[in-house]
């Protein structure tokens, strides 16, 4: 495994790497692993959302609020990124935690190598029925594999305008069953490009219409609030780079040179920052325009008098839904999807994308015209009510994956392990069957018991295991708790290795996620308990000697398949 970064140790994806890393020592092992994969529950379809990072922007954050919808909805949320973040600011697998069942940064939690064959053991071990494409490059080129060999899985794909992966789509089309896109312009351009219009599903984002609401007024230097009057502020709030317009933003800001009153705020980061604070100074205004950096929308908007939204290329930013929620008019381009998500005069002003001169007017006369400017603000909270719903967004998304998810059903078909393990690609992974079982065995338990990964776990093993030898009651307690007969017929490499069970389990068997009876759960318990996932101790043991005096329970009251 590689390095982990922001506690991901403690995260039941982290623990679901071990368990397959242990078990992809041996064909053998990982043969039965895909083997064992349960069948799929309809009342909780798994969705597996691929990505490629999750970073602080307006598509994670409509894609958490969505993964929140579709849980409330009664769907299991798998989450898979598979491009490092530590170049792009702000981690936000906080925003998506609360909504997942597991989140897998496979650039953290193993060699590339290993992806497939990780992704092949997610889809089998979680049932999954969906796999929800949003930006992964790495999930395109897979596309051709997991339709050969997941028949069954259906394929959505996200795109929220015509630039970034819409090229990369249509290449990928025939083996994606519906594309969701947020406006009919994005509809129009994909059926311009051979996409059948009944593949196309329009559902427009939304947002939580409670915590974006109309606030009182505040200085966004002392956070205090202040009253109406200059000096006005005008914010924009993305990500910097060319698409996003930031430099008209600056050019607008210049053209309001003469005038005292006028604050610029720009919230946000990206990779023209730096050539934006160049342009700044180029056009001297930096007494007028302030970076913030990345700030929470909710936070900054009631600084604002007026938001700015100059892309020369969009979606339907999330702007400009949090700034007619809170009630702050926005001045933006008549580009992509904000024409058709924000009806001029509906707490908006609309401009010709890179129209400077008209920008400048248009913010001019709000700026100079308190009535209208009021105006516009309870305008676009009413429009904001009617048309930005969260919830509706993830009705329309559950009914639309539900109706996928049926009709490629009638495709599934049984694949075999020997199907996927030839498929795996795994390296460094070959079959034991050249030498006796017995030995083989005995070398999967030293390989395991010397992994490097697994020692600091084995040595805090062994120290609690002869600290509870000594105590009478919780030598007896271990002893009801672990079934030699009952591990060594679930684990073949018990009886094989001639290894004594309790010590196979306790070293190895629990790392592989076997049970030391019917009445303890090792997944359950590592899973349910991340501070003693952390400590990587066996799970029965830290039972024994304190779990159950803490409250905690050996074995989840519900069914794990």
């Amino acid at each position: 495994m590689t390095g982990t970064a922001g506690g991901d140790e403690l995260d039941p994806a982290y623990l679901e790497a071990s368990l397959f890393l242990s078990r992809a020592r041996s064909l053998e092992l990982y043969k039965a692993a895909l083997e064992s994969a349960p069948l799929p529950n309809p009342a909780a379809p798994a969705v597996l959302l691929a990505m490629p990072y999750l970073k602080e922007g307006g598509a994670e954050a409509s894609l958490s609020g969505l993964c929140g919808e579709l849980k409330k909805a009664g769907f299991r949320i798998l989450i898979v990124t598979t491009e490092p973040s530590r170049t792009f600011p702000g981690d936000t697998t906080s925003w998506f935690r609360p909504h997942a069942a597991a989140i897998y940064h496979l650039p953290r939690l193993l060699e590339a190598g290993y992806w497939r064959a990780f992704v092949f053991y997610l889809l089998r071990q979680h049932s999954v029925q969906l796999i929800w494409q949003a930006g992964s490059s790495y999930f395109y080129d897979l596309l051709p594999d997991l339709r050969r060999f997941f028949p069954g899985i259906a394929v959505a794909d996200l795109l929220f305008n015509p630039s970034g992966h819409a090229e990369t789509h249509l290449k990928h089309r025939r083996f994606i069953d519906r594309v969701i896109v947020e406006h009919d312009g994005m509809k129009q351009w994909l059926s311009s490009r051979g996409v059948p219009g009944g593949a196309i599903s329009i559902i427009p984002n939304g947002i939580d219409l409670d915590r974006y609401r109309p606030l009182p007024r505040k200085d966004w230097r002392t956070a205090q609030s202040r009253t109406a009057g200059p000096p006005y502020v005008i914010g924009f709030f993305g990500r910097f780079s060319a698409e996003k317009g930031p430099d008209i933003f600056l050019r607008i800001a210049q053209r309001f040179s003469n005038r005292t009153d006028l604050e610029f705020l720009l919230c946000g980061s990206g990779p023209d920052e730096a050539a934006l604070r160049s342009q700044c100074a180029a056009l001297g205004v930096e007494d007028k325009v302030h970076f913030l950096g990345f700030v929470p929308a909710r936070d900054y908007l009631p600084c604002c008098d007026l938001t700015v939204v100059p892309s020369r290329i969009d979606g339907r930013p999330n702007i400009v839904m949090e700034s007619l929620a809170m009630a702050v008019p926005v001045v933006a381009s008549r580009t992509g999807g904000i024409p058709e998500m924000a009806l001029e005069g509906e707490g908006t002003r609309l401009c010709d994308a890179g129209n400077i001169e008209e920008f400048h007017q248009a913010l001019e006369q709000l700026v100079d015209d308190a009535a209208t400017r009021r105006q516009l603000a309870n305008t676009g909270r009413l429009w904001a009510e009617k048309h930005f719903s969260a919830a509706f967004a993830g009705d329309s998304y559950a009914a639309t994956f539900r109706a996928m998810i049926q009709q490629r059903h009638t495709d599934a078909r049984p694949i075999s392990a020997e199907e996927l393990l030839a498929a795996s690609e795994l390296p460094q992974l070959g079959s034991d069957t050249a030498v006796p079982g017995a030995v083989a065995a005995l070398l999967r338990f030293i390989r395991s018991v010397l992994s490097p990964r697994e020692a600091a776990g084995n040595l805090r093993t062994l120290a609690l295991y002869w600290k509870l030898r000594r105590n009478t009651a919780a030598s007896r307690e271990l002893a009801a708790l672990f079934d030699a007969a009952y591990y060594t017929a679930n684990c073949p490499d018990a009886a094989a290795s001639g290894i004594r069970p309790l010590w196979h389990y306790l070293l190895c068997g629990f790392w592989q996620g076997y049970d030391p009876s019917p009445q303890f759960h090792t997944r359950y318990y590592l899973t349910a308990y991340r501070d003693i996932a952390h400590t990587v101790v066996n799970p029965l043991l830290h039972y024994v000697a304190a779990g159950r005096a803490e409250g905690r329970t050996g074995q989840p009251d519900y069914d794990l398949a």
